[in-house]
């Protein structure tokens, strides 16, 4: 099987990033307030201003990519996931990533930099520009472990989807969602799941 793996929010708790670093902006900038900490979005965790937010993303987004830990259990999960021959791509819509500038250049290296360090094995990497569901037809992807409430929703209509469980998309839910908790109970759906194919 190919297995599509997100990185912010399924490799890395980006919720934690955004109520820490955000806080510290707030307080920085003098702008905003926590309003949801459980927000799927900094500019509706803080209900600060566009500008803001895009100054809060560009100030710390190269920090986040280069130095955020990993999620408890990730790379073992995912090697025990590719010991049963399962193909693992990578497909993140990170910022920046996509674009084919210096700031894409320098973002595609620190996420395959951070990739490395981690020691997560892959097959392939995906940098998103257009709809996730696109690549997922184009390259085979059979399950997609996603952490986006509306990725998820889109993305469930044509193939299974693990919600990789987070307040944020506690609501996500319908045929082709299976919520996650952690990646122990990722790599015990996906490895179920191949069972009931073979």
């Amino acid at each position: 099987m190919k297995i599509g793996v997100d990185i912010d929010g399924v490799l890395i708790n980006t919720l934690a990033f955004m109520r820490e670093e955000g806080s510290k902006f707030v307080a920085k900038v003098q702008e905003g307030k926590m309003k949801n900490p459980n927000a799927y979005e900094t500019i509706k965790m803080f209900g600060w201003s566009k500008e803001t937010d895009k100054k809060f993303w560009k100030e710390n987004i190269f920090d986040y990519a280069k130095n955020s830990k990993i999620l408890p259990d990730a790379k073992e999960s995912i090697e025990n996931i590719k010991k049963q021959g399962n193909e693992i791509i990578i497909l993140t819509a990170r910022m920046f990533s996509a674009q084919l500038n210096n700031k894409g250049t320098r973002m595609r290296n620190t996420v395959k930099e951070w990739l490395k360090k981690n020691q997560i094995e892959y097959d392939k990497i995906l940098f998103a520009e257009k709809e996730k569901g696109e690549y997922c037809k184009e390259y085979g992807i059979d399950i997609m472990i996603e952490d986006c409430p509306e990725n998820i929703r889109k993305l469930s209509k044509d193939i299974p989807v693990i919600c990789y469980h987070w307040p944020y998309n506690d609501d996500v839910e319908g045929k082709n969602i299976i919520k996650c908790d952690d990646w122990k109970e990722v790599e015990e759906v996906i490895l179920s799941y191949e069972k009931k194919l073979s």
